[in-house]
């Protein structure tokens, strides 16, 4: 039981610890179940100050999951980077396995990074797209072929990729898109495809093939150790300053700084939902995208502003609290 003292803040373990111990011992029948969950409840409740407010808790929870849901973005983003880079003879090799008699053509360069803006790697030339609203281009790069001219008989090679695709092990769903044309998805292994036969209205279709990687899972192992790092420290954080401070000029900074961080979290993820609803996917889309980023990377910014100057100003006033407490030399 002395371990979880560690849920108290360390001021208020040095000075009610032992009072603490001796409360549990008067206890010793209790269900030692019981004893632990009260220590952590109340000792994390002890970690937010201000004992008579009842909204802290919900402003703690905020910021907590927040923290969690950002930091495991990035997590999983440092784990998208062990997939394997892509290749145009890779894209060529597939293309030639699934639809032998069309001869699609690469007709991408090779990627320049695993992940890019406009074709472009990131860089500080790319900061006006992210913050402007063009930061959804952002995403992973791929390679695509295509057919050089109209398919002769589109519902035969369609037939031919279904076949290739059931024999070659992949899981695959078709979408049929009104005045656009018939979609085909499909994953195996580290290698996703969308392949298009485009319609247009003249009759004729053309064929086109891209190819990107999945989640690997290195992207989940990173999310989960992100979001367990970031919520324990966003709260550990959280309550710091709830404790040194009262002011209300704070607490609008808090209140404005969640706001903006949250609203690309509210618009983002319930479109995401409905996306991943409506279509087959072989590969979810990465976590950072379901809280709308980059592509509200803008309000996130100014959320991170306006929460760091929440916390300086905490800070500055334990450092005036602290001067005020030092005794007057001579």
């Amino acid at each position: 039981m002395r371990r979880l003292l560690f849920f108290y803040p360390r001021a208020y373990r040095r000075d009610r610890g032992p009072e603490i111990l001796e409360t549990l011992q008067e206890y010793a029948g209790t269900s030692r179940t019981r004893l632990a969950v009260n220590l952590i409840r109340h000792g994390l409740r002890t970690r937010l100050g201000r004992p008579a407010s009842r909204t802290v808790v919900v402003w703690a929870a905020l910021f907590t999951v927040a923290c969690g849901l950002f930091a495991a973005a990035f997590g999983s983003w440092v784990g998208w980077q062990t997939i394997r880079p892509l290749h145009e003879s890779e894209a060529a090799q597939v293309a030639a396995e699934l639809l032998p008699t069309q001869n699609l053509k690469v007709d991408t360069d090779e990627p320049p990074a695993k992940f890019v803006i406009y074709g472009q790697p990131l860089g500080w030339y790319s900061v006006r797209d992210l913050l402007l609203g063009d930061g959804g281009e952002y995403g992973q790069s791929g390679v695509g072929a295509g057919s050089n001219g109209p398919a002769d008989h589109p519902e035969r090679d369609l037939a031919t990729l279904r076949e290739n695709l059931r024999r070659g092990g992949w899981e695959f769903r078709e979408y049929v898109r009104p005045d656009y044309g018939h979609e085909v998805y499909a994953g195996r292994g580290d290698q996703q495809l969308d392949i298009t036969f485009y319609e247009y209205n003249y009759g004729a279709s053309y064929i086109s093939l891209g190819m990107d990687r999945p989640a690997p899972a290195l992207a989940t192992v990173g999310g989960v150790l992100g979001f367990l790092a970031g919520a324990v420290g966003g709260f550990l954080l959280f309550g710091w300053a709830s404790r040194r401070t009262r002011s209300v000029f704070v607490k609008l900074l808090l209140g404005f700084g969640l706001f903006f961080w949250w609203a690309p979290i509210v618009l983002a993820f319930p479109q995401m939902v409905e996306h991943h609803l409506s279509e087959w996917h072989y590969s979810w889309h990465p976590l950072w995208e379901w809280l709308g980023q980059p592509a509200l990377s803008l309000p996130f910014l100014l959320g991170t502003g306006l929460l760091v100057l929440a916390l300086a100003i905490s800070a500055l006033a334990r450092a005036q609290v602290r001067r005020a407490d030092d005794p007057v030399p001579g």
